[in-house]
């Protein structure tokens, strides 16, 4: 009969209680025991150790890892008795994760639980105050955060022309909580966002602060403010006082729309929104439009008359064979949205082929494409002066082969006055998520995963016996041996890296998450949506500036972060002619086969063959094979 967890526990403490009164006895008693008894005591004593108290030793611990990347390093470093549960899998993505029943019961009954904590896994929120819980990400290990070296203490600074006066400036619990409990701010008077930057760097760097809570009062000053937001409400706000006319430059710990819930952050006292007139990063808006029923709109100011709206094909297909407009006499997108949809989505729908005439009318357009030619030609009949909105499925640009998409008669581009475009590419994009002022991407940097490592194996030895040398011993043999391969893994990444030609080393991709990567292994690093602002949308003012930026560098590829590529990268890269490289790189955890080294090899392989080096894939496949040996 194997004895209970507790029972083990009860009988283990209770050997120990033995013990300590025999050596009680031998050192308190004035008269020496005699040699039997100590002789007697000690054989009873190592008869009780070696029957419950070597079960107890013995017995594997179990483990449960959140994310798959955790997991393989939790079983490259634990014991082989121990159980190591990854709670998801490979496919499951770990920012829209849900704990549901099953998975609930192993966090509560796993003896730890390890995961990269909140910034990466959200719902990791709920359970990281638990007793067994153990954040090793980002928040648990000291980094460098390779984005402040860029950025520096502000993360947006937004130049606002305002009149004397008074204004609202709020934060807004997302989700339940701020994004942070307290944020810096500066507010200088000034007409050039850039020429106040290192000003307000110092401000925000000095221990010189104006404390404010809710309802205080914000003016432009010498010092920074810090924010304080009050966890028992929803919305904190602060009363911004402007004392002349003028431009006026803030400068803010954190992007504002991480704490935007259903209004502007900024308003005056009729509860107008307030925008800048110049930001960086240039966010261009961040509302979430054609989350339904259109992908892209656009306003025009048009004047009566016809139009060619052309629709061509793209690497010899069209991106769709048919696609829905609606046509609405408005000057105001977010206004007509939802009549669009509404229409969008009805089955009721007017066919229109090559050659048709496209009206403004209550009902959808039906649009399909002629297979037999390269590009399929409608046009629009504009009936009288003004603004007109269009509504599509699909972004214009996917139809853009060598002609603007839309002309007037004497083939003039016509532009929109204001447009909302999504990349509508068909793909699940968790990237919809902040990670508030921490990069969670750590381990692209091999010496990150030796911190993340030494906080995993630091809590694996706490759950062994001080009297269990052997164990204590093989936990630090492991996590030698782990970090060797670490340290050989950077090592080779270096010497993979030191073949590209050093001006190639820019690092192009899609999302912010090689940041760390780039650091440590001297590379340039462009995100093309998150230096523009936290959103799954390339807006349009900063598409020209985007394709100026990748000329400009001088940059050899661009890394997609799936296979078949987003239509918006393939759409940058077809105008700017970089390059799409052939392979994704995996930036959100492991591949769907390997281990912890492979992403790394698979990841360096890409980079350093795109961009003009040579990759000695069989030295890293070395390493991989080395990691196996550890973790299975």
């Amino acid at each position: 009969m194997v004895a209970s967890k507790n029972e083990n526990d009860y009988h283990f403490e209770m050997s120990v209680k033995f013990f300590m009164s025999i050596f009680q006895k031998v050192l308190f008693n004035k008269k020496a025991p005699s040699k039997s008894i100590i002789k007697n005591s000690l054989i009873a004593g190592s008869l009780i150790f070696s029957g419950f108290g070597h079960d107890v030793l013995a017995k594997g611990k179990s483990y449960v890892a959140v994310e798959p990347l955790v997991c393989d390093l939790v079983k490259s470093i634990a014991l082989p008795s121990d159980k190591v549960t990854c709670l998801v899998d490979r496919k499951q993505d770990v920012h829209d994760l849900k704990i549901n029943p099953r998975q609930a019961q192993l966090l509560n009954s796993a003896d730890k639980v390890f995961t990269l904590g909140k910034e990466m896994t959200p719902t990791m929120k709920n359970w990281e105050d638990k007793s067994n819980t153990v954040v090793v990400g980002v928040s648990a290990i000291e980094v460098e955060n390779p984005s402040s070296e860029e950025g520096g203490a502000f993360e947006w600074a937004g130049l606002f022309e305002l009149t004397a006066g008074n204004y609202k400036w709020s934060f807004a619990k997302v989700d339940g909580e701020y994004a942070d409990p307290a944020m810096k701010m500066v507010i200088l008077e000034s007409d050039d966002i850039e020429l106040s930057e290192e000003l307000a760097e110092e401000l925000l760097g000095s221990d010189q602060n104006i404390e404010k809570s809710n309802n205080g009062i914000l003016s432009a000053s010498d010092k920074a403010f810090v924010l304080n937001f009050d966890q028992k409400k929803d919305i904190t706000e602060f009363n911004v006082e402007i004392k002349k006319d003028g431009k006026y430059a803030f400068f803010t710990e954190h992007m504002p729309f991480e704490f935007e819930a259903d209004e502007h952050f900024f308003k005056d006292l009729a509860k107008n929104d307030i925008e800048p007139v110049a930001q960086e990063p240039d966010m261009g808006g961040h509302s979430e439009h054609g989350a339904e029923g259109f992908e892209w709109a656009g306003t025009f100011d048009l004047k009566e008359g016809s139009y060619k709206w052309s629709f061509a094909k793209v690497d010899g297909e069209y991106a769709d064979p048919a696609m829905k407009m609606v046509i609405l006499k408005s000057g105001d997108i977010e206004e007509s949205e939802e009549l669009a949809k509404e229409l969008l989505e009805s089955d009721d729908s007017i066919y229109k082929a090559d050659n048709d005439v496209l009206l403004a009318s209550s009902k959808a357009i039906s649009l399909n494409f002629d297979q037999g030619k390269e590009s399929t030609v409608f046009n629009v009949e504009i009936k009288k002066s003004g603004k007109y909105t269009f509504f599509t499925e699909h972004m214009p640009f996917e139809f853009e082969a060598d002609e603007h998409f839309f002309k007037d008669v004497s083939n003039n581009d016509v532009e929109p006055i204001a447009q909302v475009p999504d990349e509508g590419d068909g793909h699940h994009h968790h990237h919809h998520h902040g990670h508030g002022s921490l990069d969670p991407h750590v381990w692209h940097d091999p010496a990150n995963i030796i911190k993340m490592s030494k906080v995993i194996s630091k809590n694996l030895k706490k759950d062994i016996s001080i009297f269990n040398r052997k164990d204590r011993k093989s936990i630090n043999e492991r996590i030698d041996s782990t970090e060797s391969l670490l340290s050989g893994l950077n090592e080779w990444i270096l010497d993979q890296v030191t073949t590209i030609p050093e001006q190639d080393r820019v690092l192009v991709s899609k999302h912010k998450a090689m940041d760390y990567y780039g650091a440590a292994f001297g590379f340039e690093t462009v995100s093309l949506l998150d230096f523009l602002g936290d959103s799954s949308s390339l807006r349009p003012e900063n598409i020209s500036s985007t394709l100026n930026m990748l000329k400009e560098e001088n940059v050899k590829a661009i890394f997609p972060e799936q296979i078949p590529a987003s239509k918006l990268l393939k759409n940058l890269s077809r105008q700017s002619s970089v390059p799409l490289a052939s392979n994704q790189i995996f930036v959100d955890g492991l591949m769907m086969k390997g281990n912890t080294i492979s992403v790394a090899v698979h990841n360096t392989c890409t980079i350093v063959d795109s961009l003009g080096g040579s990759c000695d894939k069989e030295s890293g496949s070395n390493l991989e094979s080395d990691w196996y040996k550890l973790s299975d």
